[in-house]
Parts: C-alpha cells; structure tokens; sequence
C-alpha cells in the first residue's frame, strides 16, 4: 500500500501567492526525494500540515501535474510519479530535438568571446563542486550550464520549453551524479560541446551535445533497469504488477 505524503507543518506568508508557495515546496520535496515515487498526495493532510486550504493545495497539485512530477488516477489518488526507462527515454528524445536546435543556434550566432567564456566559467564551477565532492551541486550546475546554451541561443520560445521542462528533467537526473564512474567525468562532458561551439562548426556541436545527452540517457535507463529489477527480486510476489 502507498503511504501518504507527510509534509512538515509550516505557516506560509504572503496569502496572494500561496499556490506557487506550495507548489514550490512540494516540487523541492518531489525532486529531493522526500516526497518519494510512488507515494500517495492527500489533499486534506497537505492543507492540514501546511495550514492552507484544500484549495490552494489543490491549485498547486494541478501545477505538479502539468509538469508532470505527479499523476492522478482515477478512483485511487494522486501520487509522486514513478519514473521508468521509458520515461527517460521520452525526457531525453525531446531533450535532443530541442537542444541540438538550441545549439545550432548558438553557433550560427557566433557567439563572443564573453558568451563562450561564460560556458567555461560554469564548467569551472562544475569543477569546484566536484573537488568539494558536491555531486548534487555539480548536477544542479549541469542544468545552468544548459540553460546557458538556450539562453545563447537567442530563442525566447526555445529557453521557455526548457524551463517548463526542468522539473521533469531534475527528477530525472537526480541520482545522475551517482553513476559516473567518477565525479570528474561531470564537468569533462561538457568540454568537447564548448570547443566545438568554439569551433564554430554547426555539425561538431551537434554531433557533441548528441553525444552528451545519449551518454546521459543510457547511463539512467542502465541505473533504472537495475533498480527496477532489484526491486522485484526483493519482492517476487509483486514483480510485474502495476499499481
């Protein structure tokens, strides 16, 4: 049985902006793992334990949905998702399609001097959460040094896609940092894209941040396969079976 999300009790301020309040902190405890896949999200405990009203939370559980951190299933509730190969797959796929176009772009744009100094400076940063052994802080650093690229790109559209899709992407890649051999190999993935942009060749930046996302995708579906059949080794009777 699914156990029931508990949340720490909290007085939230600012009444005209409490469903992005509540929003943003259960998003936090979704992508952390507090609040863990497959568990169960009752509207009446969550106003409960952040002293809110059932509408508010219902108006931020709506918000999760849409970006696809939860799920509601008829007739049972409303749950953290429970993400597989498949759903890293699918979150990869379309992180191709749009990048490689956002990198394309950065490229056609030549960027300055300062515009590529910027990619180096956060690999940089990269460089100092891993010599801290900070693979959480490498990881989130990850995902500016992507935002930085859509940025570049000049495309508003294409920067807005990534935003509303980071949620997902951060569930997904959470455990990421974990499963490279080293840390070290965090911020080496993202050399060969920059001196590629550097280059200024269309095909080498493609061909580098095709790489890069492929590497990623199969490290995860790798991580999940093994988890997931870990999980039914543990309990045989359940192997199979979905919710």
């Amino acid at each position: 049985m699914a156990r029931s999300a508990v949340v720490a009790r909290r007085t939230l301020t600012k009444p005209e902006l409490l469903p992005s309040a509540v929003a943003d902190l259960l998003r936090e405890q979704v992508v952390s793992g507090t609040l863990a896949p497959g568990q169960r999200l009752v509207e009446a405990s969550l106003a409960d334990a952040l002293d809110v009203s059932r509408g508010t939370v219902r108006d931020a559980l709506k918000e999760l949905e849409d970006e696809g951190l939860i799920e509601n299933i008829p007739r049972r509730g409303t749950y953290v998702v429970d993400l597989g190969p498949a759903d890293v797959r699918e979150v990869y796929d379309l992180r191709a399609g749009i990048e490689m176009r956002a990198v394309r772009l950065v490229v056609e744009r030549s960027p300055t001097g300062a515009s590529q100094a910027q990619l180096r400076q956060i690999i940089e940063r990269i460089e100092k959460a891993v010599a801290a052994g900070d693979g959480r802080r490498a990881q989130e650093l990850d995902m500016v040094f992507h935002g930085e690229l859509y940025r570049l790109s000049g495309n508003h559209r294409l920067e807005d896609t990534f935003r509303r899709l980071l949620p997902v992407m951060r569930l997904v890649n959470r455990s990421r940092h974990q499963l490279f051999p080293t840390l070290a190999d965090v911020p080496r993935e993202h050399l060969p894209l920059v001196e590629a942009i550097e280059s200024g060749s269309v095909a080498a930046a493609e061909e580098a941040i095709n790489h890069h996302l492929a590497h990623a995708r199969d490290l995860l579906i790798e991580h999940f396969d093994e988890l997931r059949a870990l999980q039914e080794a543990q309990s045989p009777a359940r192997a199979g079976v979905g919710r």
